[in-house]
């Protein structure tokens, strides 16, 4: 499967949209797009950036300063020091199992992000597909 890397829209400020591998697909599409307006509002311009898709990460230092409140409020100066040696590896390791874990749950709820950002936006002649 081809991962889409183009999006576009006509105003800046709007919401990029289109799945398009390439910025020439992405021109071919703002075209066709364009033809469904009315004939003096048909855009000109269409801005084109590479879309980059929200991928959710847990950081295991928040995960683990609220384990850590959490403790204190039950056990008070008991739980003082809990999870204080743990190393910057193990810390690491749990926050990637958190985001594994995580990310498989959202799939399974249809809750993965249908959205993102894009970066790297350049205007383009709708006409001559030429950068302006």
């Amino acid at each position: 499967m081809v991962m889409s890397e183009y999006s576009y829209t006509f105003n800046k400020g709007d919401l990029y949209t289109g799945q398009c591998v390439s910025i020439e697909d992405a021109l071919a599409e703002a075209r066709q797009e364009a033809e469904s307006y009315p004939e003096g509002d048909k855009p000109h311009l269409v801005y084109i950036g590479r879309y980059k898709p929200f991928k959710p990460v847990i950081e295991a230092e928040w995960v683990l300063e609220v384990l850590q409140r959490d403790a204190y409020d039950v056990a008070g100066d008991a739980a003082e020091g809990w999870l204080d040696n743990l190393t910057p590896a193990e810390v690491e390791s749990l926050g990637k199992r958190l985001t594994r874990v995580f990310r498989r749950w959202a799939r399974e709820c249809g809750e993965e992000p249908d959205f993102g950002e894009v970066h790297h936006i350049r205007r383009y002649d709708l006409r001559t597909g030429r950068e302006v």
